[in-house]
């Protein structure tokens, strides 16, 4: 899949991360954003911070793990970045494993068009596209 050949509305953007600072720091603070899970644990907010700190950590360990060949992306809006996504081409199929955005990206379409311009990607590739979702997720919308 070629980055150039992802059908995406005007000013949408997805691009492969880097190990900027710039990148990582954004990463961490979506990751960061996403865990009011984790404030309401009882303890003091040095604590939860680490917590959130060693979840972000682990996560992306964990992901390097089981899915060594996966590709790390920014998505951005208006060359602001909003979002992430994680992709896994192996096996022949295309395993979407993570999307997330910022709060004030959400309930814009913004998903969905990246979902979709996936999805087409994929079917140009002959491969199927999978996509997991936690039974916990509280999502905005939805789409077939």
């Amino acid at each position: 899949m070629q980055l150039q050949d992802l059908k995406l509305p005007g000013g949408l953007h997805v691009r492969p991360s880097n190990s900027s600072a710039a990148d990582r720091i954004f990463l961490e603070i979506l990751h960061n954003e996403q865990r009011d899970d984790l404030r309401l644990v009882d303890g003091e907010r040095d604590f939860i911070e680490s917590l959130i700190d060693m979840q972000f950590n682990a996560m992306n360990q964990g992901y390097g793990e089981q899915f060594p060949n996966a590709l790390y992306f920014v998505i951005e809006y208006h060359k602001e970045a909003v979002g992430r996504a994680v992709l896994d081409f192996s096996q022949d199929k295309v395993h979407l494993i993570d999307i997330a955005f910022k709060r004030e990206a959400r309930g814009h379409g913004l998903g969905e068009a990246v979902i979709r311009s996936f999805m087409y990607s994929a079917h140009q590739l002959k491969a199927p596209m999978m996509l997991s979702v936690q039974q916990m997720n509280q999502g905005q919308g939805s789409f077939t």
